[in-house]
């Protein structure tokens, strides 16, 4: 079966259309609207497309967890990493309070008391119940380049820069670089550089750039763990 577009990226799409039109018609009206108010509109369309890029990191990987809930997965559909990365969060506060106190009883009372824990070992256990989707992501949502490594390590991906640079045959960590770069002036310089028209555009491309590539890395990922069954891929789906 071939590569279907995420419920996720056709989302982004729609918001980026909107800001490039946005951006198309100051542009086209540069003689009648102040340079000032052209340059808001054009700043506004990089700090936007950097909300939808986070929306997208978070809803294509929730969207991943949603599907197995909905379908009544086991946990053999998760990436083992992610599956690890649930177990020991559950047991961080017994060994926490080992390292701290050293005692032994009230760590052992501790991880004896985790109800759900005993269920994390058996690969035929549903993962209804063990984990939820918004516990996985949020905390790594920000889309810099620490978060994404990071995040998409947690699903299983060990260089997701890597995958994206082999498939689609660019530096994209550069690339998301020059994008962070841009926004984080806009949002903390007093004086920004002007922008243009071409100069937006560019920068706008390369987030769909991204993602394009992002999308198509994650859809065979996902199929070879869970299957293509768990991929969404419409956005109209009834809640769990």
């Amino acid at each position: 079966m071939g590569y279907t577009k995420s419920a996720a990226r056709k989302d982004f799409e729609a918001h980026l259309a909107i800001y490039e039109e946005q951006v198309r018609y100051v542009s086209l009206k540069v003689n009648l609207i102040r340079d000032d108010i052209c340059q808001c509109v054009y700043k506004n369309a990089i700090f936007q497309t950097s909300a939808a890029f986070e929306e997208y990191i978070k809803s294509i990987l929730e969207d991943w967890i949603d599907m197995l809930l909905r379908r009544d997965a086991t946990l053999d559909k998760l990436p083992k990493e992610l599956l690890l990365f649930a177990t020991g969060r559950l047991q961080k506060n017994a060994f926490s309070g080992l390292l701290l106190n050293g005692d032994e009883k009230q760590f052992i009372n501790k991880i004896s008391g985790i109800r759900n824990l005993k269920y994390f070992f058996t690969e035929t256990s549903q993962i209804k119940g063990l984990v939820k989707s918004h516990e996985f992501v949020r905390d790594r949502k920000y889309p810099s380049e620490k978060n994404i490594k990071a995040l998409f390590y947690r699903f299983g991906l060990d260089n997701i820069f890597d995958e994206i640079n082999h498939r689609g045959k660019r530096d994209f960590k550069k690339v998301l670089e020059s994008f962070s770069d841009s926004r984080t002036a806009i949002a903390h310089d007093h004086v920004t550089i002007s922008l243009n028209l071409q100069e937006v555009k560019l920068k706008l491309q390369a987030v769909r750039d991204i993602i394009v590539v992002l999308d198509k890395v994650l859809y065979k990922h996902v199929c070879s763990i869970s299957g293509p069954e768990f991929w969404k891929k419409d956005t109209l789906l009834l809640p769990v």
